[in-house]
């Protein structure tokens, strides 16, 4: 995943500024005799780094709320939110996965993911691209069993995905179904509650794609 040149320069900043308050830090701390303790010089560059230090953490984080997302971002953002409120929604929390569903909304998680793979599906700000990362590898998980214990059925003249079968089976073979398609579930709900936490964080920093 591509890293931003700005991102770079921001950690840097803040290594670079830490890394000098605790070299001062070292040096007034451990002396060469009891003598060069009272020296001011290691106090002062150290106060001086610490002063530093703070004042890039002041800076970065005053930017950080200053972020103004990229277009990108927000039709991102935009497509995320349209999601929660519609096709994931039916298959994440609101529908039981032992019945069909429309082979399409798999397929978007399909989708998804590969996008997320080449590149196209990622945010410039940090905390929102972890939360979206951590989606991203739940709903990996569970589209991965949906496509190892299902075959989508062509249903009513539509293909459909889901784990009850068609047509009359062995109770043997129907309570394996039926089983798998508890485990789906539990992996839907998972994947849905990182869903809403990547959701409820947008909704924070690009609250005008409510709209």
């Amino acid at each position: 995943m591509m890293v931003s040149g700005v991102r770079i320069q921001q950690t840097l900043s803040r290594i670079g500024a830490g890394l000098s308050s605790m070299g001062a830090l070292v040096w007034l701390l451990w002396p060469d005799d009891l003598i060069a303790f009272w020296d001011p010089e290691p106090l002062f560059v150290f106060l001086v780094g610490l002063v530093v230090w703070i004042a890039t953490e002041f800076k970065l984080s005053e930017e950080a709320q200053n972020w103004d997302p990229s277009e990108s971002d927000r039709r991102i953002c935009g497509e995320l939110i349209n999601l929660h409120r519609h096709q994931l929604r039916t298959i994440l929390k609101d529908d039981d996965l032992f019945q069909f569903h429309d082979s399409e909304i798999f397929t978007l998680c399909g989708t998804l993911l590969n996008r997320r793979e080449i590149g196209e599906l990622e945010f410039s700000d940090q905390s929102l691209d972890e939360k979206l990362g951590s989606f991203i590898l739940s709903l990996n998980e569970f589209y991965g069993f949906i496509a190892q214990h299902t075959t989508p059925e062509f249903v009513a003249g539509r293909m459909m995905t889901g784990f009850k079968p068609l047509r009359t089976v062995p109770q043997q073979e129907y309570d394996r179904r039926l089983s798998l398609s508890r485990e789906a579930n539990k992996l839907a709900s998972a994947t849905w509650d990182d869903f809403e936490v990547l959701i409820k964080a947008l909704k924070l920093r690009i609250p005008d794609r409510l709209e």
